[in-house]
């Protein structure tokens, strides 16, 4: 005989009945499968992704060309040396740019001297009258890249009039 511990009323089968707690376990448990499964498909287009990314990796590496490189490097090396080189003929070229300018045609201009410090340019002009004299001065004075112009060391001789003259050019003219 077996011993039973239970009533007889309880012996039967236990109803189960959903209720509001249950709904939300269930729809916490569809809600985390269907993120699990959501970033599973995401990690493996990523993982597609990736593969096709370093497939065009390898064709590219295939592709260098190593001795090329190498030149380039020190080429690139070469041209970073030579760029305060350049920058000073930059500025050189602007001062002449200017000079070609503003020289008025019976002037002869000669004795350059720029002082990249002061942004000072200096040369001895020699002129066949006072009216080039004048036109020489006034030209470099009208241009806007002039800041101030100086003259000095007038001499006359043989039908010419010799001086020096003194331009201060702008400090953006002289920047790049």
């Amino acid at each position: 005989m077996a011993i039973s511990f239970l009533e007889e009323k309880t012996k039967g089968k236990i109803k189960f009945k959903p209720d509001k707690m249950f709904w939300t376990l269930l729809e916490a448990i569809v809600i985390l499968l269907l993120v699990f499964v959501g970033l599973k498909i995401y990690n493996l287009s990523l993982s597609s992704y990736l593969s096709s990314i370093n497939e065009e990796i390898k064709k590219v590496d295939a592709e260098r060309n190593l001795v090329l490189e190498k030149e380039m490097q020190t080429k690139i090396k070469l041209f970073e040396k030579i760029g305060p080189l350049l920058k000073s003929h930059i500025r050189a070229k602007k001062v002449f740019d200017i000079l070609e300018r503003d020289t008025y045609s019976e002037a002869q201009l000669s004795n350059f001297n720029f002082n990249a410090e002061s942004n000072t340019l200096t040369f001895n002009v020699v002129s066949p009258s006072a009216i080039a004299l004048a036109m020489q001065v006034s030209i470099f004075k009208s241009d806007p890249d002039v800041k101030k112009v100086e003259i000095g060391g007038l001499s006359f001789k043989e039908g010419a009039i010799k001086f020096q003259m003194k331009v201060t050019l702008n400090p953006d003219v002289v920047t790049y």
